[in-house]
């Protein structure tokens, strides 16, 4: 259907926080689905790292180059969330899923990015992940939820079938307890054994 489209310029909303470069150790290491992790990190000295949610982090882990990963939790929380996807042949990715345990000292340096959550815009919020790119889609919805942000929230999560979905009760709970918030997996590859979407999100 019809729709309008309107760039946010000139009084546009800055992500203004300090660059911190901070060590994490490893607290938590999960399977999010066969090629995805959910690492958690604590922070080791200071406060939280502050960063507008949807914002990343050049992260560090032993034995691995650098990549960048976005938050997946939201900010002021005392641990840092990645979700991060195994590339085959991929010099960090590979590491990561192999051999990052917990205890583990981590080398972040962050916030960077200017894809976060506006929370002075008063219209509906759409967030389009696929992948691994649910995890700066998680922040910004549970961050304008926390700050009691009442606009519609449409969330679409693409995958190719259901065992590349995942978080798929936690976002679901949310849809539950706030009539705000509409979430729809979308498979591309494989029919859903439920009503989701088909198609190319």
């Amino acid at each position: 259907t019809d729709l309008s489209v309107a760039w946010l310029g000139g009084d546009e909303e800055i992500a203004d926080h300090p660059l911190r470069r901070l060590r994490g150790k490893v607290v938590g290491v999960e399977d999010a689905t066969h090629d995805i992790k959910r690492v958690r990190l604590a922070i080791e000295h200071g406060a939280a790292l502050a960063f507008s949610a949807g914002q990343y982090a050049r992260v560090t882990f032993p034995g691995a180059p650098t990549r960048d990963y976005s938050m997946a939790n939201w900010p002021g929380y005392p641990e840092l969330e990645f979700h991060i996807r195994r590339v085959p042949g991929g010099a960090a990715t590979e590491r990561i899923h192999g051999r990052v345990g917990i205890g583990d000292i981590v080398d972040i340096e962050a916030p960077f990015g200017s894809s976060f959550l506006r929370e002075r815009h008063a219209g509906p919020i759409l967030c389009v992940a696929g992948g691994s790119g649910l995890a700066p889609i998680k922040s910004i919805v549970e961050t304008a939820l926390a700050r009691g942000i009442q606009q519609p929230m449409h969330i679409y999560f693409g995958a190719r079938a259901e065992r590349d979905l995942y978080l798929v009760d936690h976002f679901e709970g949310l849809e539950a307890r706030h009539t705000n918030v509409t979430f729809t997996p979308v498979l591309s590859e494989a029919p859903a054994q439920r009503a989701w979407r088909s198609g190319l999100v």
